[in-house]
């Protein structure tokens, strides 16, 4: 399995966002663009089902980053962190993650790419 990392964003203008990095293959260093990355609102551990938007995938660095980002855009503080695995399944996107204490199966639907609508799956036998 590869990790994952959810990173509270914190904006000068007062909102915030979570950001679910999963790390999809082996970087090739610390500025490797190799996390699918989702703006969200929810905890995907914790939600049974969430609203993600898809964004940019993000430098192989934010799994281990806390701080300001500079430039102005605010502040990133680690809230989650695990192992995850992740693959495609046509359009859907079926994710594992796990931390020390909790494991959960995911599948995320979109009709576009970018919105993105994600449930929780039991566990097949």
């Amino acid at each position: 399995m590869r990790r994952f990392v959810v990173l509270r964003h914190s904006v000068p203008d007062g909102s915030w966002h979570l950001d679910w990095m999963i790390e999809t293959r082996p970087s090739a260093g610390p500025d490797d663009r190799s996390l699918l990355t989702f703006r969200t609102t929810s905890l995907p551990t914790e939600s049974p089902t969430f609203e993600a938007e898809r964004i940019g995938d993000h430098r192989a660095c934010y799994l281990d980053f806390e701080g300001h980002l500079g430039a102005g855009r605010g502040l990133v503080t680690r809230v989650l962190a695990g192992q995850a695995d992740a693959h495609w399944e046509g359009a859907r996107l079926l994710v594992r993650c796990a931390t020390v204490h909790h494991s959960v199966q995911l599948e995320g639907v979109s009709s576009d790419g970018v919105r993105f609508r994600f449930s929780q799956r039991t566990p097949q036998a």
